[in-house]
């Protein structure tokens, strides 16, 4: 049966800016069809905020309650108009239009603009049978830009020098740009609000010879700071900002050097050693091969590092061939102040290998198929990505499993796939109680296996995500233990849909007590980076206590993750 017209529009496609990427699929229309009298129609002008001038040609989008989209754009005066509504809820955004960063992306209803449109926004117009509703107004906040140049120590125009625009530690999506053979750079599409502005430069660009090693350009933010202390907050109202220089600083390098030694102890000629920066930019070299097992690295700035020694195993990740010698690898957490390090040895070992065994509580197997549940060792949040994939393993029909080809890193033993509302309850090793530990494992003679007990003797509960006392199908819940002990390995951002009423699962928790908070995207973005923010997060979170079978659905405030 054809479909009544959705809104009106003088051609039959529009690709006005990065809202086409959100039309889905055109609707059928007929303008011969008798519209129902159950259909509605939502109608309203764009104009800038402030001068009130209306916007001809801006990008309008209609979202109702199951998804489904509908755009157009506004006519010479600003004005826009969707019929054949049948009644719901929906969201009606609106942006300038194609190739146009005059203005900013805002939602009707919500205080301020955004740089993307959410996945799902919240409705703020709900139709009834038959209603027209006019005067669904949208007002535009004009897109105001940050410029400036870099220089460096001489007063010399920088190119190729990356600028960061952070706005409360998070980058805009401007963030990348490069100055240009002037040193100049210009930032736009930002919002209001308060800025650092910072320049990375690394040299990769020059065509000529670097300077000398003994120092190199860090990480500078408008105007020469080289800590987040005595940087400079950039405010842009309601025009655009110029003269935001940056003059880059250069920081003393210092050296990492020492001997590595094979698993049998001795010197590990040709072995592949790198200094990788921990919570920092500037790695150093990281192509250093030894010889004779001595290592020498220069050019490290000031930081924490992560050495990664490596010996044999297969000449590339892709390489099927059997590798000449067995591999080999260490880890060694090092500090570099303002001198250089000598006299470290690094010790590399085999790959390691640990048996263990998951006990179901109370002995008894619950009906399903083991296939799915791996048991893995994990790198803790303060150290992503060292020593490459998680070890996995698959549980065997026994529930045995054996864990081997991994290097002495600290790690957290984890489950996955585990059937539906059971839990990881305790892990042992040995005499030990590891249960949300980081620890290094050792297959040494008469090491005890693993054991992993799962429980279903849990909660289960849920977040109503309320953002001004309304639920929010835009903010997300983060749950995490109250033991700061647990933090290091906890879930914090449980994968769950939320619901159109703001309610989210929260997974299935061990009975205890926890701290819950609902965040922005943003937010949320900003503590996976900085996982140490959540000691701020614990001050302004819900403390609740969940216990067993507990599936109460909890009113979760949105909160703004504590600036540093």
């Amino acid at each position: 049966m054809p479909q009544p017209e959705v809104g009106r529009t003088p051609t039959p496609t529009l690709a006005v800016g990065a809202l086409c990427l959100l039309l889905q699929a055109a609707v059928p229309t007929s303008r011969d069809v008798t519209p129902s009298p159950d259909l509605g129609a939502i109608s309203g002008r764009v104009t800038e905020q402030g001068s009130g001038r209306p916007i001809a040609r801006a990008a309008v989008v209609l979202i109702g309650g199951s998804g489904e989209r509908h755009e157009i754009e506004t006519d010479p005066d600003g004005r826009y108009e969707f019929t054949g509504l049948p009644p719901g809820r929906y969201a009606v955004a609106a942006s300038p239009g194609e190739l146009r960063a005059t203005h900013l992306l805002q939602l009707l209803g919500d205080p301020e603009p955004r740089a993307s449109l959410p996945a799902r926004p919240r409705p703020a117009v709900t139709l009834a049978p038959g209603e027209v509703r006019t005067g669904a107004d949208i007002a535009l906040t004009r897109a105001l830009a940050i410029e400036g140049r870099v220089l460096d120590e001489n007063g010399e125009p920088m190119s190729g020098v990356e600028i960061a625009v952070l706005r409360e530690g998070l980058p805009h999506p401007s963030d990348g740009i490069l100055s240009d053979d002037r040193g100049e750079y210009r930032a736009f599409g930002l919002p209001p609000g308060r800025y650092r502005v910072c320049a990375f430069a690394d040299g990769s660009g020059s065509l000529g010879p670097l300077p000398a090693s003994d120092s190199r350009f860090v990480r500078t933010c408008h105007p020469s700071a080289t800590s987040e202390t005595t940087a400079a907050d950039v405010a842009v109202v309601d025009m655009d900002i110029a003269s935001i220089d940056i003059r880059m600083q250069r920081s003393g390098t210092y050296s990492l050097s020492g001997v590595v030694v094979d698993a049998s102890g001795a010197p590990a000629t040709r072995a592949r050693v790198g200094a990788v920066g921990v919570g920092h930019r500037g790695g150093g070299d990281t192509g250093v091969h030894t010889d004779e097992g001595r290592f020498d690295i220069d050019g490290l700035i000031p930081g924490s590092y992560m050495l990664i020694a490596s010996l044999g195993g297969p000449e590339t990740p892709d390489d099927r061939r059997p590798p000449a010698r067995e591999h080999e690898m260490a880890f060694v957490p090092v500090e570099i102040g303002h001198a250089d390090v000598d006299g470290l040895t690094i010790t590399l070992s085999k790959g390691e290998k640990i048996a263990g065994r998951v006990r179901f509580e109370g002995g008894q197997r619950p009906p399903f198929t083991r296939r799915g549940i791996s048991v893995f060792l994990g790198s803790p949040r303060d150290l992503p990505g060292f020593g490459g994939l998680p070890v996995m393993t698959d549980v065997e029909d026994d529930l045995t499993f054996v864990l081997e080809g991994f290097f002495q890193l600290p790690r957290f033993v984890g489950l996955s796939g585990l059937p539906d509302g059971w839990v990881v309850a305790s892990v042992r090793h040995g005499d030990r109680d590891i249960t949300g530990q980081v620890v290094e494992f050792s297959a040494n003679p008469g090491s005890r296996p693993i054991e992993i007990s799962v429980t279903n003797r849990a909660a289960r509960p849920s977040a109503r995500i309320l953002d001004q006392g309304q639920p929010s199908t835009e903010h997300h819940a983060v749950v995490f233990p109250v033991d700061p002990a647990r933090w290091r390995t906890a879930n914090l951002f449980p994968e769950a849909p939320i619901s159109t009423e703001g309610v989210m699962p929260l997974g299935t928790l061990l009975p205890g007590e926890y701290f819950v908070a609902a965040l922005s995207p943003q937010d949320r973005h900003l503590l996976f980076l900085e996982p140490e923010r959540l000691e701020d997060l614990a001050r302004v979170a819900d403390r609740v206590t969940f216990g067993e079978g507990d599936r109460q659905t909890l009113d979760v405030r949105v909160r703004k993750l504590p600036r540093r």
